[in-house]
C-alpha cells in the first residue's frame, strides 16, 4: 500500500546518491512510499515495479535494488524464505502517521534474518550477523539476501536450486558491482600479483581505507567513486596502504574529540593532495605540547615578585 512520505531538498544534492543513475534515485523515493512505518518492504520485484514504474518498460528492479544496496542506502535480508528490504535511517528522515505507528510493522526486522553477500563468485551466505545497529549505513554491508537461509533456494528441488533461482544467480553475477570475497581481501597488504590484478588491489585497498576510517572515526562513508578517487591518487603517488592507514590513525587521535576539526575526518580532507604529504610527515613524530597558560602565569608571578622587591 502506497503512503505519503516527505522528501527533503538535501536529497537532490547528496553526492553519494549522485553516483547512481536517475532511475535509481526515483526508485529510492518510490521505495519510501511503499515502506511501512519501520521502513521495511517485502521484496517482490514485479509488484514493486507495478507500483513505482507502472508505465515504464525495461526497468530492472533487481539491478536498481543491488545498486542501492551497494551504497548501503538499503539492506536486503531473508526471513524464513521471504525476502525483505529495510531502508537505512528511515525514521531519521520520515515521521509516519500516529495511526500507522500504532499499527506497527508486520515485517520481521533484519536482526531475525540472514544476509547473503553479493560477490563476483555469486550469491553466498554471509558469515557475519546482520547486527542491531540503528544506523544501517554505518554497519557492515548486507548487499543481497535473495535466498532461503537454509537451502539457498526459493523452492529447492533435488539439486538444491530451481531453474528460476539459477537464472537469478546468473543475472546478479552479470549485473552486480564487482566486490572481491573475504579470502581475497586478505591479500591486500601482501599484494601478490598472481592473486590479484593491480586494479583489483587498488579497489580493495580503497575499501579497506574507507572501512578503517569509518571504524576509527565513527563515520558512515560509503565506497563512492568520489571518495575512492582521493585514495587512489595517493596510492598512485607511491604511498603504501599501511601509510594511509597510519595517517587516519594520526588524524583521528588529533581531531576526533575536537568539535572544530572533527568534521575534517573525511576522505576529501584526509587524502587531499596538498595536505596528505604534510600528514605523512607527522606520522611517528612526537606530538607538540598543548598550549597552556602556565608560562604566562610564571611571567606574571615573576613580575609581581620584582615589584614587591623594588
Amino acid at each position: 500500500m502506497a503512503r505519503s512520505r516527505n522528501i527533503k531538498h538535501t536529497f537532490f544534492k547528496d553526492d553519494e546518491l549522485a553516483e547512481l543513475p536517475f532511475e535509481n534515485r526515483l526508485y529510492f523515493i518510490g521505495l519510501w512510499t511503499q515502506a511501512d512505518c519501520k521502513g521495511r518492504i517485502e521484496y517482490r520485484p514485479k509488484r514493486i515495479k507495478a507500483e513505482i514504474f507502472p508505465y515504464d518498460d525495461g526497468i530492472n528492479i533487481d539491478e536498481l535494488t543491488v545498486n542501492l544496496s551497494k551504497y548501503r542506502f538499503i539492506r536486503i535480508y531473508s526471513v524464513q524464505g521471504r525476502r525483505y528490504i529495510e531502508i537505512a535511517n528511515f525514521l531519521k528522515h520520515q515521521n509516519p502517521h500516529k495511526n500507522e505507528r500504532d499499527k506497527g510493522s508486520a515485517i520481521p526486522p533484519p536482526e531475525e534474518g540472514v544476509a547473503v553477500d553479493l560477490t563476483n563468485k555469486g550469491l553466498q551466505k554471509s558469515t557475519e550477523s546482520i547486527g542491531t545497529g540503528t544506523d544501517l549505513i554505518g554497519s557492515a554491508p548486507a548487499d543481497s539476501c535473495f535466498l532461503n537461509p537454509e537451502s539457498c533456494s526459493l523452492n529447492p528441488d533435488s539439486s538444491g536450486q530451481t531453474q528460476e533461482q539459477n537464472k537469478s544467480v546468473e543475472s546478479f553475477q552479470s549485473e552486480a558491482p564487482s566486490v572481491e570475497p573475504p579470502e581475497i581481501q586478505l591479500d591486500i597488504l601482501t599484494g601478490d600479483p598472481e592473486v590479484l590484478s593491480e586494479t583489483q588491489l587498488t579497489d580493495l585497498a580503497c575499501i579497506k581505507v574507507i572501512d578503517h576510517l569509518n571504524e576509527k572515526a565513527g563515520k558512515n562513508f560509503t565506497y563512492a567513486d568520489s571518495h575512492k578517487e582521493h585514495i587512489k591518487a595517493r596510492l598512485n603517488e607511491g604511498h603504501t596502504l599501511e601509510k594511509v592507514l597510519q595517517v587516519i590513525d594520526l588524524k583521528v587521535d588529533d581531531w576526533l574529540n575536537d568539535k572544530e576539526y572533527n568534521r575534517f575526518l573525511q576522505p576529501g580532507t584526509l587524502f587531499n593532495g596538498k595536505k596528505f604529504n604534510n600528514y605523512v610527515g607527522q606520522v611517528g613524530c612526537k606530538p607538540a605540547p598543548k598550549k597552556t597558560e602556565f608560562p604566562v602565569h610564571n611571567q606574571a608571578k615573576s613580575a609581581r615578585a620584582g615589584f614587591a622587591n623594588a
